[in-house]
């Protein structure tokens, strides 16, 4: 947030004109789980103007996309109404968020005012009192990244797994994923290649897991085949090795062994016990419902999903037991 600070208040600085027409770009509405009244709130100014929202995705997968195209615009529309009377609930709603209250440089301009809030937001005058009483309250919904996420990808870059793509002449233009799918930036875990970047990322991973809330309660690690073998080997060592919380290890094969025991897994019984599922990235959830799908053959009960990246894909997660 501070860093969205200084480039954007940096920009209208340089060109003090953008602050009166800036538009900030919300994707993610409807399909992929984005607010679009906290949207509207946080972006549109005294005119109701001031934000762009594409949402393409949640009418084309709508059942019906023209009511669900026109419902959207309605509630756009209902929240672009607002009031000079509400002035002073927009800056209660204004000082609540970090990123600008803790600015030391907000050069507001009167025809403008970011964070703006709507009466209708409100059931009653005295939700309108709180609001204006504790400003701070609004504020702890604000995710912020914690040390170790901001470390983590500073990690990832380091080590060029996390890549963007390159929009110069000639460069590429987006990654296609697993699921087929385009994106501008691909995330490889298989470039931790090294032991002391596998030791660092069983650090973070382990991190994750207790900082959970509520905590994590699981019995096993387990680590989908192929990447999140390691993955898993390198957060149950870490768990043990860092914060005294010994569990049991697997891993399934893609091919069934054809010889010895044979059969698909690898490492502790499964047979119910409480599995948390390493892995590294999540788009579509096709390999985590496939490693839920192994750990409910073998008797055993999911506990929960921890991963490098979520892209954010929701759709038919839920309906699949994933959370």
């Amino acid at each position: 947030m501070e860093v969205l600070n200084r480039c954007f208040f940096s920009s209208c600085s340089n060109s003090p004109r953008t602050l009166f027409v800036f538009f900030f770009l919300y994707a993610g509405v409807g399909a992929q789980g984005g607010d679009l009244d906290e949207a509207c709130s946080a972006a549109l100014d005294k005119r109701g103007m001031g934000l762009l929202v594409p949402v393409s995705r949640g009418i084309s997968r709508a059942d019906d996309p023209a009511a669900e195209a026109v419902a959207l615009k309605d509630r756009i529309n209902a929240a672009r109404v607002g009031t000079e009377d509400d002035q002073l609930l927009i800056d209660s709603q204004s000082l609540a968020r970090p990123c600008m209250r803790n600015s030391t440089h907000l050069p507001l301009h009167p025809r403008r005012s970011f964070g703006r809030a709507r009466l209708s937001r409100f059931s009653d005058q005295k939700r309108c009192t709180d609001q204006r009483k504790e400003p701070t309250a609004a504020a702890s919904t604000t995710t912020a990244l914690l040390p170790y996420q901001r470390e983590f990808i500073e990690f990832s870059m380091s080590h060029k797994v996390l890549k963007f793509c390159d929009f110069s002449e000639g460069g590429e233009a987006f990654f296609v994923l697993k699921s087929k799918r385009q994106s501008p930036y691909f995330f490889n875990a298989g470039l931790f290649c090294k032991g002391s970047a596998l030791a660092k990322l069983g650090k973070f991973y382990a991190e994750a897991i207790m900082n959970a809330r509520p905590p994590l309660e699981f019995d096993v690690v387990f680590g989908p085949a192929y990447k999140g073998i390691p993955l898993g080997a390198a957060v149950a060592y870490t768990l043990a090795d860092l914060h005294d919380r010994d569990v049991g290890f697997s891993y399934n094969r893609k091919e069934p062994k054809d010889h010895g025991e044979g059969g698909l897994l690898v490492g502790e019984d499964l047979k119910g016990k409480r599995v948390l599922v390493v892995d590294d990235v999540i788009t579509a959830g096709t390999a985590i419902r496939e490693a839920f799908r192994i750990l409910r053959k073998e008797g055993a009960t999911p506990a929960g999903v921890v991963i490098a990246l979520d892209r954010q894909v929701k759709r038919r997660t839920k309906e699949q037991g994933i959370n």
